[in-house]
């Protein structure tokens, strides 16, 4: 076995930066990760004083693609080949989502956190629709007569999609797929914060800060497997398993819509989170 320099594999920078992202802050005795974009920055609020730290429910756009699901199972398997011992830290494809927001549901905010989903698709639909261009008329004639004879619009909604390329980590204990730069990635934040602000409306505010890193969990230790993955000689997820795949392209996902979940709650039949509202673009959603 190679010693232990070889299999970290890291350079000082990827030292840095899981430095930093392993800070943790202490609120009301309950641990949260920092996140990339908010490194450095001090006292920036969280929740309102008394609200709960701990989240219970959160936002997500639910992954299901099956080119996605194929190439992150690529990735676990071939860490898995390395390093058998990891495997209480895989996460089951039935459980792949990007999250959105992370909050805390007293029992008598859930319908609330229900409205502010369904405001958060009204006003998120625009953003998401776009004119249909006819056979020899300009983008631009289509944008300014949206409307056919008998008033019908000539609007479908435009598809955004998430791709996946390359892994990152968060402090050795999380591996998760990066969002590709791009287009899409803006469109991705303005959805989560409209997602946000809708909540915040209804004074429903998230438990993390207001950074917005997305990307797809593909293995973590948890507190529910930290015992299990000590027991085995496992504290940390070394890069050196995933170095051959830093870059690699996972697919795409259709943004369809969003989805409020329970952490709480029992499971849906398939292994996902128990969905207590979902909202869906497009026709009938």
């Amino acid at each position: 076995m190679a010693d232990e320099r070889a299999l970290n594999g890291r350079t000082e920078d990827d030292d840095k930066v899981t430095e930093q992202l392993g800070k943790m802050r202490t609120t009301s005795g309950l641990r949260r990760q920092t996140s990339e974009s908010e490194m450095g920055k001090k006292g920036a609020k969280v929740v309102p004083p008394g609200t709960a730290v701990l989240p219970n429910y959160f936002v997500a756009i639910r992954v299901t693609s099956d080119e996605v699901r194929k190439c992150v199972r690529a990735i676990q398997d071939a860490v898995l080949a390395h390093e058998p011992n990891l495997e209480p830290a895989i996460i089951p494809l039935s459980h792949l989502h990007v999250t959105l927001l992370m909050l805390h549901l007293r029992e008598g905010q859930v319908q609330a956190a229900k409205e502010a989903l369904r405001q958060a698709k009204a006003r998120v639909t625009p953003q998401l629709l776009q004119p249909v261009q006819k056979p020899g008329e300009t983008s631009k004639q289509a944008a300014t007569s949206p409307k056919e004879a008998g008033g019908r619009f000539l609007l479908q909604f435009s598809k955004v999609a998430i791709p996946f390329e390359g892994l990152g980590t968060f402090a050795d204990t999380t591996v998760f797929a990066k969002v590709a730069e791009g287009g899409h990635l803006a469109t991705l934040k303005q959805i989560a914060e409209t997602v946000r602000a809708c909540f915040a409306e209804k004074s429903l505010y998230p438990t993390d800060d207001n950074s917005f890193l997305p990307h797809l969990t593909v293995m973590k230790i948890t507190d529910n497997n930290q015992g299990k993955l000590k027991s085995r000689g496992i504290q940390r997820i070394s890069p050196s398993l995933y170095e051959g795949l830093r870059e690699k392209e996972l697919g795409s996902q259709s943004v369809e819509g969003f989805q409020l979940c329970s952490l709480r709650k029992k499971r849906q039949a398939d292994g996902y989170f128990h969905v207590e509202e979902q909202v869906k673009f497009g026709p009938g959603g």
